[in-house]
């Protein structure tokens, strides 16, 4: 495995399921504590693809942390323990008024893995698939989403003081890359208004899916920085660091307060400290993963073999139901919403893309 394919995998651990998906769904993982009682599940009629995804890092700790905080609300009496890596499986097939949809399967309830004809899914995670798209570049869309946009999505709740939620606000999301525009232009189509900040003050962002500019790390002639520019803003997609105040080294232990206050920003950093008291950001997203960290920390020499070894070890199913730090994960709410509206919005992250 070359390089430049080791470096790829900071984007997600991908393991394509066919035959043992099933043998990894029908027996849930030890560690996992979030009763699937809290999520309503309806089965499928049939199923055409299967994936599991992989998550860990600060991708992960920020998933967690919103995680925790949804659990929370829709059940005080309900624990969600922190771990190392979570897991979800995506299937996309048809449902039982024959849509095609995509949806995070139930990974907890008995004989549901694999393409058999009882697959149970979260009704919370379930999108309608258009046309125009395949099933292979929904799942992709899917998972890559799940951190870059949904979690990062700015909200408003208690609208008119009831239970209503509606997306609003400013994001900045940092970096040029593929995944940095794609969360751009996720977050943008959805109403939120992006600035994208990085060093060359462009990047190959569609701009024609809503409001998005691009900015330097410093504005204007007398170059303050983009926070200062902007001010306020409500969340902050970070693809190139991370500012949460623990390790991302794995052999460390997990601790829960890491994670911070119900909104996911820790008083544990400077930074996240001053993100929230000074700009009003809520919520901090890193998409850095575990593979990224071994890459930094051993250099261009150590780090592509020690990355290969720790893929080889986290994409054997096998130690997902057998580790105590790991969990499948939960359906974020209206996970398949956003889902659903970005596809429809032709915001879609391709397969291909994924694999180049």
């Amino acid at each position: 495995m070359s390089f430049v394919t080791l470096l790829f995998t900071w984007l997600l651990l991908f393991v394509t399921l066919d035959g043992c998906c099933q043998a990894l769904s029908s027996s849930p993982p030890a560690s996992s504590t979030t009763s699937t009682t809290l999520f309503p599940t309806i089965p499928l009629a049939s199923v055409e693809k299967s994936q599991l995804a992989l998550l860990d890092g600060a991708e992960w700790n920020s998933v967690q942390s919103i995680l925790k905080n949804e659990i929370r609300l829709r059940s005080s009496s309900t624990a969600f323990r922190s771990t190392k890596y979570g897991y979800m499986t995506v299937v996309t097939g048809r449902d039982e008024e024959n849509r095609r949809v995509v949806a995070m399967e139930c990974v907890s309830d008995g004989e549901t893995g694999g393409k058999n004809s009882n697959t149970v899914v979260y009704e919370d995670s379930i999108a309608v698939i258009p046309d125009k798209v395949s099933d292979a570049d929904a799942i992709s869309t899917y998972i890559m989403s799940l951190s870059t946009i949904h979690c990062a999505l700015p909200k408003v709740e208690n609208v008119g003081g009831g239970n209503d939620t509606i997306e609003m606000g400013k994001a900045v999301v940092l970096g040029s890359s593929d995944l940095a525009c794609f969360s751009a232009e996720g977050l943008a189509s959805l109403g939120i208004e992006v600035y994208l900040v990085n060093n060359k003050g462009n990047a190959k962002v569609n701009k024609n899916v809503g409001k998005i500019e691009v900015l330097k790390p410093a504005v204007g002639p007398s170059e303050n920085g983009f926070s200062s520019h902007l001010q306020q803003f409500d969340s902050l997609v970070d693809t190139i660091g991370n500012e949460r105040s623990f390790s991302l080294n794995l052999e460390e232990p997990i601790n829960d307060e890491d994670f911070g206050d119900s909104d996911g920003i820790s008083f544990g950093s400077s930074v996240l400290q001053l993100l929230k008291t000074r700009h009003n950001c809520r919520r901090y997203v890193s998409t850095l993963t575990h593979s990224q960290f071994l890459v930094a920390n051993e250099g261009i020499f150590g780090g592509p073999g020690k990355t290969e070894q720790y893929c080889q070890t986290v994409g054997n199913i096998s130690f997902l139901k057998k580790s105590q730090e790991c969990q499948p994960i939960p359906p974020p709410v209206a996970l398949g919403n956003t889902l659903e509206k970005l596809m429809a919005n032709g915001v879609v992250y391709p397969e291909k893309q994924r694999r180049k």
